[in-house]
């Protein structure tokens, strides 16, 4: 069950995207190396055979598409908190009259679907902004089948004079705050994101039968099979 710091944090990342949202799906939609990301992590899952695949935290359902549109005998579904992002998924993949795919409101901790109901499940840069980071990696490795692969990409914090700085305020503060809004759109500074041995530490509890790591430019991309 959620606590109510827990709450207050979701309403924040959501009503962060409620506002930014449609800026953010620009600039990704310009961005040489997220174009390059979203690659290296799909062809983490691929091949795709009549997968069940799931993308948390899809956002404006940039990678769900991709899969959708590069497996037509697979169903996709991708969820996310955010409303705004939500609706340009679906007006997006409607445009493009996909009918193996669909979006849907959902949260990474209590995701709502029956055990082991995904062949595949993919989440990028979505565990740094979570409350609940151990929850949200039970609960992907939850819903996927036995035998099933995870492929997460997550932002590592950077080391620089910027991330030192909001990493050294306290959560409360102002400048934390500013960090962290800003980090989410344009930087690896954010005190919000964990650090690689915090990231490969999230892997440990067993749930998995392999995990590997691979750095890929600031990047790490956790494989996992269940």
């Amino acid at each position: 069950m959620d606590t109510d710091a827990d709450k207050r944090e979701k309403t924040a990342v959501r009503g962060f995207y409620e506002v930014w949202g449609p800026l953010y799906t620009r600039l990704r939609d310009l961005g040489r190396d997220d174009h390059e990301d979203k690659s290296v992590l799909i062809e983490m899952l691929a091949p795709f055979d009549n997968d069940t695949v799931l993308d948390v935290g899809t956002g404006p359902g940039a990678y769900a598409l991709r899969v959708a549109d590069r497996a037509a005998d697979c169903q996709v579904v991708g969820i996310d908190l955010s409303p705004a992002f939500i609706d340009i998924a679906c007006r997006r993949a409607s445009e493009r009259q996909m009918d193996n795919i669909e979006f849907k409101l959902g949260d990474i901790e209590d995701l709502g679907f029956a055990d082991g109901q995904f062949s595949k499940v993919l989440c990028a840069g979505v565990l740094s902004v979570v409350g609940n980071r151990e929850a949200a990696v039970a609960e992907m490795a939850r819903v996927l089948r036995p035998g099933g692969r995870l492929a997460v990409r997550e932002p590592v914090r950077s080391n620089g004079p910027l991330a030192r700085f909001f990493a050294s305020r306290s959560q409360e503060s102002t400048a934390s705050r500013i960090g962290s809004a800003v980090g989410l759109m344009f930087g690896h500074f954010s005190p919000d994101f964990m650090t690689g041995p915090e990231l490969t530490a999230l892997f440990d509890g067993g749930l998995f039968s392999e995990v590997t790591f691979t750095e890929h430019a600031r990047d790490l991309v956790i494989t996992a099979t269940k």
